[in-house]
C-alpha cells in the first residue's frame, strides 16, 4: 500500500469535511500523480466510505473533464474543417464568376444554358476553360 496514501487518507477520512478533501486528493493523485489504481483501490477500500464516495465523484469529474476537452477539439477541428472548406467553395466560386466575366466581356452576352453549364461544372473544368478564354475567338472552340 502507498505510504503517503496510506497516511494521507484516514486523516481526510475523520475531517468534519472529508468528502471534498478526499475528493480533491484523489483527484490531484489521479491526475498528477503515477500511483497504481490497484494502490489507490487499496486504500480506499482500506479507509472506508467516504473514500469510496470521494473516489467515485473524482472518477465522475475526471470523465467530465476529458468529455468537456473532447468536445472542445472536436468543436475546433469542425471550425477548422469548415473554414477550409468555405475558403475552397469561396475560391471556386470567385473562378466561375471570373470566368462568366471574362466570356462575357469577350463574346458577349451568353446564352442561359451555357452560363449554367459554367456554373455547374467542376473546378477542373473551370481551371481548364479559364486558360482556353485567353486564346479562343469563338464560344464553339471552347464549349463545343
Amino acid at each position: 500500500m502507498h505510504t503517503v496514501l496510506a497516511q494521507l487518507l484516514p486523516e481526510l477520512e475523520a475531517d468534519p469535511d472529508a468528502h471534498t478533501k478526499l475528493t480533491t486528493a484523489l483527484h490531484y493523485i489521479r491526475t498528477v500523480g503515477n500511483t497504481p489504481e490497484e494502490e489507490i483501490a487499496e486504500v480506499i477500500d482500506h479507509v472506508g466510505p467516504h473514500a469510496k464516495e470521494a473516489r467515485v465523484t473524482t472518477e465522475q469529474q475526471i470523465e467530465a473533464r476529458g468529455i468537456k476537452l473532447g468536445k472542445a477539439r472536436g468543436i475546433e477541428l469542425g471550425e477548422a474543417r469548415g473554414i477550409k472548406l468555405g475558403e475552397a467553395r469561396g475560391t471556386a466560386r470567385g473562378r466561375v464568376e471570373a470566368l462568366i466575366e471574362l466570356l462575357h466581356t469577350k463574346f458577349g452576352p451568353l446564352p442561359t444554358t451555357l452560363e449554367r453549364r459554367v456554373q455547374s461544372a467542376a473546378p477542373e473544368q473551370i481551371r481548364t476553360w479559364l486558360t482556353q478564354v485567353l486564346t479562343a475567338t469563338a464560344l464553339d472552340e471552347m464549349f463545343a
